[in-house]
């Protein structure tokens, strides 16, 4: 008993380093502190995720919506494809105009004031 209780005041053992070092103890208690609030804060989030998923199980909101409605996803394919048609059309007009004779000198004002602004910015 006499050899374990000096093993442990002399600190060559972890009770006796955590006994005797003081330094050490502060450090061990401070990560028990950040432990506990941690697991204070892990316990909160799961709380609000569980929350959460309860919400969209019981089919509340837009996530629900979006996950049991396949006429939605449909509509929404079919939107997005439309917005590609439209924009690569709005490409080809703009492109034509800058061709047709009453619209050429006013893009050709534009690219002059882009070169002269890029110009200057050099």
């Amino acid at each position: 008993l006499n050899k374990i209780v000096g093993g442990i005041t002399h600190g060559k053992s972890a009770a006796g380093v955590l006994l005797t070092d003081s330094l050490t103890a502060q450090k061990m208690r401070n990560i028990f502190d950040h432990l506990e609030n941690s697991s204070i804060d892990i316990s909160k989030m799961a709380s609000d995720l569980n929350t959460v998923v309860r919400k969209v199980k019981e089919g509340n909101g837009a996530v629900d919506y979006l996950t049991s409605d396949s006429l939605f996803v449909i509509r929404l394919d079919s939107s997005m494809k439309n917005i590609e048609e439209g924009t690569a059309r709005f490409n080809e007009n703009m492109e034509a105009l800058k061709h047709n004779f009453l619209t050429r000198g006013y893009f050709r004002k534009l690219e002059k004031k882009e070169k002269k602004a890029n110009a200057e910015k050099q």
